[in-house]
């Protein structure tokens, strides 16, 4: 059965100049990224096949990278970094993927250590005051045998909507990067590798005005919130995987990951300088699995996989909101403390 699929390999990557995969969806027919809800939350849907945005429920399109799912939706928006090729598979992909692939599936594949001395610093400066450093090296520790590979990215950019309340600026990026990679083949059957990842993000989300002008104008990039806006997001995960090739030519894979993630999302929900919402959502998500699989070689007749899987998600919660309707009231033209009918 064809599929329809949309691949990108490293160059292809660098000549998009894409920062995170949210920039990569937009070269993708049928794909579409919104990169972070009120709540921080992101969404990814293909063909409009979407989930429900909310950290208990599950989304239509999976992410996966270095062949481990990625359920912490504040976290799926994921840096460019250190991508070896990134795979877009169009429609149902439950069959090989698993959960979450009814729309479709996202598989990243990152650079494996090399076994030569070797790195690369990149350095970019845009509009914004817009910067991004990026840096990689590979190390070997024994000649063809054990290499290392460290890659970090550090981005940074001001923003673009002025709020006027205060003079400040909404739209901001400071986002953070980092892996260090373990790749050891002890024999050509054996090879084994550990990834570990972190991140750190500390954004001042864009906001929006009342579209009724209340309180609003008509000046584009510009707003006037009273509100501290704010996305915070850490993240950190590690993963193990072991293959071995059988004379046979049968493959035995085991991935094991770990990942953690914690965020933190402020807003002024009724976009106006007066003090009548505000919205936290604070939470934190772990996330098990173990995947065992055996893959038989090719043969004239068919192929075919034997495996096991198990995942477990441990999501935890708070969301607040502060509430304040005596300054709406007096916009209507209530006094203040005059009682209001109960149907207003």
């Amino acid at each position: 059965v064809p599929i329809a699929i949309t691949a990108f390999n490293a160059r292809e990557l660098e000549s998009l100049r894409a920062r995170d995969l949210a920039d990569v969806s937009a070269a993708v027919p049928n794909m579409l990224m919104v990169p972070a809800t009120g709540a921080g939350d992101v969404n990814i849907s293909i063909r409009g096949l979407r989930g429900i945005t909310g950290r208990s429920s599950g989304g239509a399109v999976g992410v996966y990278v270095d062949g481990v799912y990625q359920a912490n939706l504040q976290t799926l928006n994921v840096g460019v970094v250190d991508f070896e090729r990134i795979e877009v598979l169009k429609g149902p992909q439950g069959t090989l993927f698993g959960r979450d692939t009814i729309g479709g599936a996202v598989n990243i594949t990152t650079k494996k250590p090399g076994t030569i001395l070797s790195g690369r610093i990149l350095a970019e400066y845009g509009n914004f005051n817009s910067r991004k450093l990026n840096a990689s090296i590979d190390v070997p520790i024994i000649d063809n045998i054990v290499s290392a590979r460290f890659t970090a990215q550090q981005e940074w950019e001001d923003g673009y909507v002025f709020n006027r309340f205060d003079g400040s600026k909404l739209g901001s990026k400071d986002r953070f990067n980092g892996r260090v990679q373990l790749y050891y083949t002890p024999s050509d059957q054996w090879d084994f590798r550990l990834n570990y990842s972190h991140l750190e993000t500390d954004d001042i989300p864009a906001t929006g005005e009342p579209l009724n002008n209340f309180q609003g104008d008509t000046i584009p990039y510009t707003t006037t919130i009273n509100g501290k806006v704010s996305r915070k997001v850490n993240g950190e995960s590690l993963s193990l995987s072991a293959n071995y090739e059988f004379m046979s030519g049968y493959s035995l894979t085991s991935i094991s990951s770990f990942n953690h993630t914690t965020d933190r999302v402020t807003q002024d929900t009724d976009f106006t300088s007066a003090a009548h919402l505000y919205e936290i959502f604070s939470g934190q998500g772990k996330e098990y699995s173990q995947e065992v699989r055996l893959t038989s070689p090719a043969l004239d007749d068919f192929d075919y996989m034997i495996g096991g899987y198990f995942f477990r998600n441990v999501n935890d919660k708070l969301d607040v909101y502060e509430v304040d309707v005596d300054p709406y009231l007096q916009s209507l033209g209530f006094l203040p403390g005059y009682p209001f009918p109960e149907t207003l």
